[in-house]
């Protein structure tokens, strides 16, 4: 199940898709304890088989795998690799094929607020890629009090898009409070995870 990714969205009334939009869901493979070079890694059990010559990241350590590593095996064989991969250093595997997954996913004013300000839309945008879109039609988040002007927003925000993750960059404002969101999924089997959680950020139109 693990625990639910962070991901912070801006929201542009008079846009039709937040900010990131686009989502890709892998699973994750694990190494159980540290291991400095060599052909094998230890990991705990692997959620899927990893085909041969997949590139996994452990940190800062790129390795291929090599031969069979099927799903349940507690040892990545690759090819042989330099550098030390210090235990439970997480590397994305292969993407979730997400086919007969239902999504879910609400944007609040605050945790305990009863009603949803915005239901946010989830689209397969290649489902066996595990590949989905998120949308928020003009429409839809036109009804939404803005908690924020776009000269408000941190200056790296409007720069570099990935700052929108740092926390800190909005803390060193007084703005207003941050709306929260969520994305769940249900399972084929019927087992319901949140799988990404964080604040949201809703700008003004001008363009009307």
């Amino acid at each position: 199940m693990g625990i639910a990714g962070k991901l912070n969205l801006l929201i542009q009334q008079g846009s039709d898709n937040p900010s990131p939009s686009d989502l890709q869901f892998r699973h994750t493979v694990i190494a159980s304890s540290a291991v400095s070079g060599g052909t094998s890694i230890p990991v705990y059990e692997l959620p899927v088989a990893i085909p041969n010559g997949t590139v996994l990241k452990f940190g800062s350590v790129s390795v291929t795998s090599s031969g069979t590593n099927n799903a349940g095996a507690t040892t990545l064989t690759v090819s042989s690799f330099t550098g030390t991969i210090a235990a439970d250093t997480q590397a994305s595997g292969p993407p979730i094929d997400l086919t007969g997954y239902g999504f879910a996913s609400k944007m609040r004013a605050s945790y305990d607020d009863p009603t949803a300000l915005i239901t946010v839309g989830v689209s397969a945008t290649n489902i066996v890629d595990g590949r989905v879109r998120l949308i928020v039609p003009n429409a839809t988040s036109a009804i939404v009090a803005p908690n924020i002007k776009w000269y408000e927003l941190p200056p790296e925000i409007k720069t570099d898009p990935a700052a929108l993750q740092d926390d800190t960059l909005f803390s060193r404002k007084a703005l207003s409070a941050a709306y929260v969101w969520d994305f769940e999924w249900t399972t084929p089997g019927g087992l319901i995870e949140r799988k990404l959680e964080g604040y949201s950020w809703v700008t003004p139109e001008a363009t009307k």
